[in-house]
């Protein structure tokens, strides 16, 4: 290490700079921390200087290179003082209670290893601004408490600038902690010069997550707050939200003992995608914010539907309040049906016996309400675990359990009603009669056989979706990677990313699907139907074509009919139409599982392969839908052989799995 002195001043240098680096190198870039040693007879020695880029210049290369010092504001715009990071005193938040008349809120404890730095370190710089145009500095150079080129001191010390201006570099160009770490990779030959060199501190190795963090959070406040306190920062939300032409519903109850408040609102962008949707998915998270009313959770209610542009999930309209209560939700509804003239066929929900009520309070017999098979399978498996056990044999307890779990899926599985009224006899039959578990036929028919009508498969023929899993994959992503880990947000915090951050995602992944950049995404069913579409031989498919008017790939309209691919005699129509002078897309074709489930078809996918026309989603156009009603027919002779012929190998896979635990229960014993 080589030692010089300073110009102008009694100090010696150490200069700890390392050999050239690779320019590539984070450590190149980054530098390192150094510490200067003094070698003042003064604990507080003055220095005069012409300009103010003189003084600024020896701030920066001698007094910063010995302590970290901070710019301590003063009302006096001659003088600018900086203070050690050490200095001052650690001081307690005072604990005494407010006027206010609400109970006080139980604090988090935050747990930390880490003991202030601040030891009311007396090193100060005073820098005035002398009447002759001249600058004098006073430094009060010693640190009696600390020492300042400690390698401990200096780890202990807040971040030096340049790590803070790179982070903050960073952030301004929306860079998280993950791409931040991959900037901060050391190649082997980084981490074997540190290594070698243990005297030298690299200030990319002092750049941690936290620190990150607390500058990604900080430019959030900046972003998502437009006054101070929540409420007025709300109020400043809806009249920005407003002017820029949404729909938006704010509702505030604070008067009474239970305080209520809703907020909701339909973007420009949500409002057209919302109002041709026949089905929608409605469902809430809690846990996202905190109430600026009573400091309680909110709850994040939000509609999903199934973009048809992209063909994946999509929130057209949230609601944020503290009371997840029937008359809340009923307030939202009514407010989409009479003010956004939003009037779906079908809403799919969890078991939520509040949403239940609130959609028939609001929308009567207009919308069909279907519960979710997953939701209702969990809580029906919670209860068959509390109501089916055998006494002194998990084993068989576990055989009667799946027993039971055969009977519920012919129950959801049924077809028709005639096919449900058997297998519910049946149910009654076995479970009620034979195996006198008789709680748990009374638990199905007090909560569940009303409902028949949200669950069964009979009566939801035209349903392409059974569960609400759009829904629990948009709470899944919303909470991972929009709200991180943090739960009290502000509820401003939540309009923000709402409406500036998850809008634009959405937009932007439309924007893609539609410029053909972003191939459209296809469901499992969907992937099935091109497949058996693209592997027919080639003389199979083009006599699936039966006629085709006018001339593929010109601006002629045209009609192509196709043979159905599982039934004789049947052909359905598929109907491009000119988007360009040149070019066509397909946008619609007769058969049910486009019309009634709007899936894209195997007749569609032969059409795409055979005349080369172009499928876009945000093309099709579908037929309105009819409400569908169960089948009342009596079932056909061949319909109640099928039926029986079902039960009785479900039966027989249960009695085959409780003869094989019984034979190794027996082997066991022999053992």
């Amino acid at each position: 290490m080589t030692v010089h002195s300073v110009p102008n001043s009694p100090i010696t240098t150490i200069n700890n700079q390392p050999p050239s680096l690779a320019p590539d190198s984070i450590l190149h870039e980054l530098g390192f921390q150094s510490r200067v040693l003094l070698t003042c007879t003064e604990p507080i020695v003055t220095f005069e200087f012409d300009t103010d880029t003189e003084w600024r210049s020896w701030l920066k290369t001698t007094a910063e290179k010995h302590a970290h010092f901070i710019s301590r504001p003063q009302k006096y715009l001659v003088k600018h003082q900086y203070i050690c990071d050490h200095g001052r005193k650690t001081t307690k938040k005072s604990t005494s209670l407010s006027s206010s008349t609400e109970p006080p809120q139980k604090k988090q404890k935050c747990i930390t290893n880490n003991k202030s730095i601040k030891i009311q370190c007396p090193a100060k710089i005073d820098i005035f601004h002398l009447v002759n145009g001249k600058f004098k500095v006073i430094y009060n150079w010693q640190h009696p408490h600390h020492d300042p080129t400690c390698s401990d001191k200096i780890i202990m010390s807040r971040s030096p600038e340049e790590a803070c201006n790179w982070i903050k570099k960073n952030v301004d160009n929306h860079m998280n902690w993950e791409v931040m770490q991959d900037a901060l990779y050391l190649s082997h030959q980084d981490l074997d010069f540190l290594q070698d060199n243990p005297h030298l501190f690299s200030v990319s190795l002092r750049i941690h997550y936290q620190d990150v963090q607390n500058l990604i959070q900080s430019r959030l406040a900046r972003l998502s707050r437009k006054a101070y306190t929540d409420k007025d920062s709300v109020n400043e939300w809806i009249k920005h939200l407003t002017n820029e032409g949404f729909d938006v519903l704010f509702d505030v109850n604070d008067k009474g003992a239970v305080k209520r408040f809703i907020l909701a609102w339909v973007s420009q962008w949500q409002l057209p995608i919302l109002q041709r949707q026949d089905k929608v998915y409605i469902d809430s998270t809690h846990k996202t914010c905190v109430s600026f009313i009573d400091n309680r959770d909110c709850y994040l209610f939000t509609i999903i539907c199934k973009n048809p542009d992209t063909k994946k999930g999509c929130p057209v309209g949230f609601m944020i309040t503290n009371s997840e209560t029937c008359e809340s939700v009923s307030i939202w509804l009514s407010w989409l049906k009479n003010t956004i003239k939003f009037t779906p066929s079908k809403i799919m929900i969890d078991c939520s016996p509040v949403e239940i009520k609130a959609i028939h309070d609001v929308y009567s017999t207009e919308v069909y309400v279907l519960l979710c098979h997953w939701h209702i399978k969990k809580v029906w498996n919670h209860h068959i675990k509390k109501l089916i056990k055998v006494n002194n044999s998990s084993k068989e307890t576990e055989q009667q359990q799946d027993q039971a779990h055969t009977f519920l899926n012919l129950l959801v599985e049924s077809t028709t009603a005639e096919m449900f009224d058997e297998n519910w006899r049946l149910f009654g039959r076995v479970w009620r009669d034979e195996k006198n578990y008789f709680s748990f036929y009374a638990y199905m028919l007090d909560n569940w056989y009303e409902k028949r009508g949200k669950w069964c498969k009979a009566w939801r023929k035209d349903a392409s979706y059974h569960t609400n899993n759009l829904v629990e994959s948009w709470h899944n992503r919303v909470k991972t990677f929009y709200l991180g880990k943090a739960r009290n947000h502000r509820v401003d915090r939540i309009i923000y990313i709402l409406t500036d951050k998850v809008e634009l995602d959405f937009r932007k992944d439309a924007l893609q699907v539609k410029r053909d950049i972003v191939p459209v995404w296809l469901s499992a069913k969907e992937r099935k139907r091109r497949q058996i579409a693209y592997e027919l031989d080639d003389k199979d498919a083009n006599d699936k074509l039966m006629a085709c008017d006018g001339q593929v790939g010109t601006s002629f309209k045209l009609s192509i009919c196709v043979k159905s691919f599982t039934t004789e005699n049947v052909n359905y129509i598929v109907s491009p139409e000119q988007t360009t002078a040149n070019q066509s897309t397909i946008i619609s074709c007769t058969c049910p599982d486009f019309q009634h489930l709007r899936s894209l078809c195997k007749h569609i996918f032969l059409v795409n392969r055979l005349l080369n026309i172009p499928i876009r989603t945000h093309a099709l156009k579908y037929h309105p839908k009819q409400p569908h009603q169960p089948q009342t027919a009596p079932a056909s002779t061949s319909q109640q052989h099928d039926l029986q012929q079902l039960v009785s190998q479900a039966l027989e896979r249960c009695n085959q799995k409780i003869k094989t635990n019984i034979k190794s229960i027996s082997n066991e014993q022999l053992e």
